[in-house]
C-alpha cells in the first residue's frame, strides 16, 4: 500500500499512475521526434556538405537524392514506434488542423523537431568546420 498523505483514495492513486504514464508517453514522443529529425537531417545536410565542400569526391545530385531518401528512411524507422515520425513541423501542424492530431501536442512536437534540426546542423558544422572556414572568401557555404 502506498503511504502518502496526498493519495487518499484508490482513484487518486489511479490518477497519479495515469499522470506518470502520460508524462512518460510525452517524453517518448518528444525523443522520437528529436531523434528522427536529427537522423534525417544529419544524412541530408551531411551529403550536401560533401557535395559542396569536396567537389572532387564524386558525389552527384543522384547521390544527394539517394542520401536524402536514406536519411528520411532512417529517421522514420528510428521514430515511428515512438511518435509517429512526423519529422517536420509542417506535417505536425497540418495533421492538427485536419483533426488527426491533438493541438495539445503540437508545441512539444515542433520543439523536438526544431531541436533535432539544430543539433544535426551543429553536428555537420562541427564535422566540416575546418573545410567550411577554408572554403573561400568569395564563395558561400
Amino acid at each position: 500500500m502506498v503511504d502518502n498523505a496526498y493519495l487518499t483514495t484508490p482513484n487518486d492513486l489511479e490518477d497519479h499512475i495515469q499522470y506518470v504514464d502520460d508524462c512518460l508517453s510525452n517524453l517518448q514522443e518528444f525523443w522520437g521526434e528529436l531523434s528522427g529529425t536529427y537522423l534525417f537531417l544529419l544524412f541530408s545536410l551531411g551529403n550536401i556538405a560533401q557535395l559542396v565542400l569536396f567537389p572532387t569526391s564524386g558525389m552527384t545530385w543522384v547521390g544527394v537524392a539517394l542520401c536524402w531518401g536514406l536519411g528520411l528512411y532512417f529517421g522514420i524507422i528510428s521514430s515511428v514506434g515512438l511518435s509517429g515520425a512526423h519529422l517536420n513541423p509542417a506535417v505536425t501542424l497540418t495533421l492538427a488542423v485536419l483533426g488527426k492530431f491533438s493541438f495539445m501536442k503540437v508545441w512539444y512536437y515542433m520543439l523536438a523537431q526544431t531541436l533535432g534540426a539544430f543539433l544535426s546542423a551543429a553536428t555537420v558544422y562541427i564535422i566540416y568546420y575546418n573545410r567550411i572556414e577554408n572554403f573561400g572568401v568569395n564563395q558561400s557555404t
